[in-house]
């Protein structure tokens, strides 16, 4: 944590660097069942017990391993939860979880409702308290994160979305307006029993924000839009979504790099993440190419080795949140000894 604060707070440190995968270790500490194989919500604290005993048996592997990521948890079911707090059916698959799309009309936009009893906004709040109680002193508790407004009215409306900027404009608005509404709720949720970590926030993308921060918030949709279209159906809504946070942890797709900017300009969101894509460049490219709109954010890139050799002397000048698969543990402290001399 001390490392972290630096980060944000000096010139000391250009870099931290978090080993999120490290391929060599073999998990047995889980149930290893397929996500459709739990029922939810009755066994929704076995599901959890499962999580914890793998998160366990995975930090004790890697326990030698000095980044800088935080060791927290939270509940995940899959992508669904993002939005299934509305209401409407939910497909559980092996590994994720999809909701199905709620409005066919648009005089549906006016039966959504916030319930406090919905079962995945229960889960998900639920499976916080129980996490916070059972990994209290050993592990952090993270947010979960949300939908930017547009990505929730994409899941709402299906692939009917991407034409209503032409046809049903007005009607859209509507919904990106509730959209907003509805973000903020289950967002307010999440921080109540999440609360703080050492003075900030440990958002989604298990990242420490200082403040009064959140995230991440996902503009995935944002890769299937103009930069026109984003930003009239787009960045007005994600920006009155976070003008109350002191920091924001925004989620973007090499893909949906005409937008970056766009992107980059919505205020407090500080923290840029450009995932990389399959069939696109990669994000350290993206990185370099939109490097005037980023000079003054924290930029989440994933990089290889050679990709941090041959990039150093860009990476000098500015704030980047390096992510790193290794191949076992010699490599990742291979990586964070290289990263460290470099930039800190």
């Amino acid at each position: 944590m001390g490392r972290t604060k630096a980060f944000y707070e000096t010139n000391e440190i250009n870099a931290i660097i978090l080993v999120d995968q490290i391929k060599c270790i073999k998990y047995s500490g889980g149930d290893n069942k397929k996500l459709c194989d739990w029922n939810f919500p009755n066994e929704l604290h076995a599901f959890l017990d499962s999580y914890l005993r793998w998160f366990d048996d995975y930090w004790t592997q890697r326990i030698n391993v000095f980044d800088d990521l935080i060791p927290s948890v939270n509940p995940i079911f899959g992508y669904a939860e993002h939005s299934a707090f509305l209401g409407g059916e939910v497909t559980i698959t092996d590994g994720t979880s999809w909701h199905h799309r709620l409005i066919n009309n648009w005089c549906d936009v006016d039966k959504l409702t916030l319930k406090e009893d919905n079962v995945w906004l229960r889960m998900l709040l639920d499976g916080f308290s129980y996490l916070k109680e059972r990994s209290e002193g050993k592990y952090a508790l993270k947010l979960r994160g949300a939908n930017a407004p547009q990505d929730l009215a994409n899941t709402l409306r299906g692939n009917d979305f991407f034409t209503d900027f032409f046809d049903y404009p007005d009607e859209l608005k509507n919904l990106l307006s509730f959209c907003v509404d509805a973000i903020q709720w289950t967002l307010s949720h999440q921080h109540s029993i999440v609360g703080t970590f050492d003075g900030g926030v440990i958002t989604g993308g298990n990242v420490w924000l200082p403040g009064n921060s959140t995230g991440h918030l996902s503009e995935d949709a944002s890769t299937m839009c103009s930069p026109q279209i984003y930003e009239e159906f787009g960045l007005s809504y994600t920006s009155k979504l976070v003008q109350n946070y002191d920091h924001v942890y925004m989620h973007t797709h090499g893909l949906g790099r005409h937008v970056l900017p766009l992107i980059a300009s919505i205020p407090n969101a500080d923290v840029i993440d450009i995932a990389n894509d399959p069939n696109c460049i990669r994000s350290i490219e993206i990185y370099k190419e939109y490097a005037n709109c980023l000079k003054d954010k924290y930029v989440v890139v994933a990089l290889n080795y050679d990709e941090m050799k041959e990039n150093i002397s860009f990476l000098k000048d500015r704030k980047t949140i390096i992510r790193y698969s290794a191949e076992d543990l010699d490599d990742a402290t291979r990586a964070i000894k290289f990263i460290r001399n470099e930039l800190n």
